[in-house]
């Protein structure tokens, strides 16, 4: 067995072992960031979809000025958080680290705005382009989850019969960019922002902490993942660690290694100029980078001129992120 499927295998085991825990033993935390939401700069149509058929619980979370999040108690009432990610491509996010990774610790998976239904003339973010066929497309993935959730989302033959010609008629989800699977996304990163926030600034018991929760980010990239990310990214051989005491940072520095513009992936972008719940209080420019490979000592600025290691991002990303 070559170390690419035995990456992948032992992978797949730790998800079984997960999905058999029965919760948070101290159960779960709920915080409304209100006002201090990315999501008060929002402007799209706020027809969020999230992890599951039921519409409606999403938009339950986040209407009237109100973002309320769920997460494990266990982790909220740490004092040190140590994350250990792995170093991959995403298809709504662009890639997924340190940040993202914190979407692992949320209770409730449909309070979690994944994108917005629509096609950007309807103040949507779910396709890339406003054509017919992508409105087509959206009205019948809505009317096909609709009666999924009133099976109580299970199909059977009869949803698998529909997929199928629904593939058929618009494509697959491997070549076809849909369901908020691109760089416009302007949702899912917000949700992301968000879920860091409160896993930094508050306490178990959903009030305000006096100082920001600790951090240590051990990002594995010996065998990454690039292209289709996250759940069909091919094998990346990169032989990469990166540490740090700061998500925003680490990632950063991550995605230059990668090949990416951090400037260009709206996730990073905009976690450097959170106001309201900062993740950094810092500069990237204050970033400074030790490594035992002499060209990607120094600076961002140093970094950024350095050699990369080629990351190919997700098709519906690709040609928007990459360093010139």
């Amino acid at each position: 067995m070559d170390l690419r499927q035995e990456h992948w295998l032992q992978k797949e085991e730790i998800i079984s072992q997960r999905i058999c825990l029965p919760g948070d033993p101290l159960g779960y935390t709920q915080v409304d960031l209100k006002g201090a939401s990315e999501f008060t700069t929002y402007q799209l149509n706020g027809h969020f979809y999230g992890a599951d058929y039921n519409i409606a619980e999403t938009a339950s979370f986040h209407r009237n000025g109100y973002h309320n999040y769920i997460l494990c108690r266990t982790a909220m009432e740490a004092d040190v958080i140590i994350n250990l990610p792995k170093l991959k491509t995403h298809k709504k996010t662009g890639i997924t680290l340190s940040l993202k990774n914190v979407v692992g610790v949320n209770g409730h998976r449909n309070c979690l705005p994944h994108h917005t239904i629509g096609t950007p003339d309807e103040m949507g973010d779910e396709f890339p382009t406003s054509q017919s066929l992508n409105k087509i497309q959206s009205r019948f993935n809505q009317a096909f989850r609709r009666s999924l959730w009133r099976h109580g989302g299970l199909g059977g033959v009869w949803a698998r019969k529909i997929k199928r010609l629904g593939k058929k008629i618009f494509g697959g989800s491997d070549q076809v960019v849909r369901e908020g699977n691109w760089y416009g996304n302007d949702t899912a990163w917000r949700m992301v922002l968000d879920l860091n926030k409160v896993l930094f600034y508050y306490a178990g018991d959903g009030t305000l902490r006096k100082e920001p929760r600790r951090y240590l980010s051990i990002v594995d990239g010996i065998i990454a993942g690039e292209g289709d990310g996250p759940v069909a990214a091919e094998p990346k051989p990169a032989g990469l660690l990166v540490a740090g005491f700061n998500p925003v940072a680490v990632d950063t520095a991550c995605a230059v290694l990668m090949g990416f513009d951090y400037r260009k992936i709206p996730l990073l972008a905009c976690a450097w100029k959170i106001s309201n719940h900062p993740l950094a209080d810092f500069h990237p420019s204050e970033i400074h980078f030790l490594s035992n490979m002499p060209y990607w000592n120094g600076k961002l600025e140093d970094l950024e001129r350095a050699p990369h290691l080629g990351f190919l991002p997700h098709f519906g990303w690709r040609g928007h992120i990459e360093r010139e």
